[in-house]
């Protein structure tokens, strides 16, 4: 099954709400399978990230990167903003394969998920 890497990170971000959580075992076993594909997709991507990130970043005169007022994130080269944009655009949108273990509602037993992660699950689900 092919997701994008948007999907990945959304359903990385709903995994924790996973541990700790008593499945049915055909469901347990069907997530464990996907999520340990969502971390090596995941792992890809910050990899690349890192990798676009280092490239287009501003340096000061030592090297290092510079980082935005407040310190949350990185100042891309002004002349690169639109370069860098276009990678990281297509990063998020670059497809990956996942296993297809035909997950349907039925196997999640009577846990309840918000509305927002059911739309994420439902990239999964059958």
């Amino acid at each position: 099954m092919k997701i994008t890497i948007n999907d990945v990170i959304a359903l990385k971000e709903i995994y924790p709400k996973f541990e700790g959580r008593f499945l049915p075992i055909k469901a347990s076993y069907k997530m464990a399978k996907v999520f340990k594909e969502i971390n090596e997709n995941y792992n890809f991507y910050t990899d690349k990230l890192n990798e676009i990130i280092s490239e287009y970043a501003q340096r000061d005169e030592n090297g290092n990167v510079v980082q935005t007022e407040g310190g949350t994130g990185i100042k891309i080269q002004q002349d690169k903003i639109e370069e860098c944009n276009k990678r990281l655009n297509e990063l998020s949108e670059l497809e990956v394969d996942i296993p297809e273990v035909d997950l349907e509602i039925d196997d999640f037993g009577d846990i309840s998920f918000p509305i927002e992660d059911m739309l994420v699950l439902s990239k999964i689900l059958k």
